[in-house]
């Protein structure tokens, strides 16, 4: 969070972008059309891939590490019935970006938007 010129607390870029993301999902999960079991099923397999992240980041000349991932390298298409697919397509947003200290802003608001 940043401070304004009267102290009071103003959302970041990458806090606003991390809240943004959390209520997609969570928007997502209420149209999708599936039992209130097969939603809660959804968001714990989501959760989990979407946990699966390293904010390392890469200097220019090191070599590639943990935190340089292709998560889509794999996958044909996108499938919105797939929690995973749609975790790793928001984690792919994610890898693209250089700040990786932005990115771990951006989880903290999305996990904070999430997990109420």
């Amino acid at each position: 969070m940043l401070f304004s010129r009267k102290n009071s607390m103003i959302e970041g870029r990458y806090e606003k972008l991390g809240r943004f993301d959390a209520e997609f999902i969570s928007q997502v999960l209420n149209i999708l059309p599936l039992s209130l079991t097969e939603k809660e099923e959804y968001r714990i397999r989501f959760l989990k891939e979407f946990g699966d992240y390293s904010v390392r980041g890469r200097k220019k000349g090191e070599p590639v590490n943990e935190g340089c991932v292709r998560e889509l390298e794999e996958i044909a298409g996108f499938d919105i019935l797939n929690p995973e697919i749609t975790a790793r397509w928001l984690k792919e947003h994610q890898h693209t970006k250089y700040q990786k200290n932005n990115v771990k802003r951006e989880r903290d608001s999305f996990y904070k938007i999430i997990n109420k």
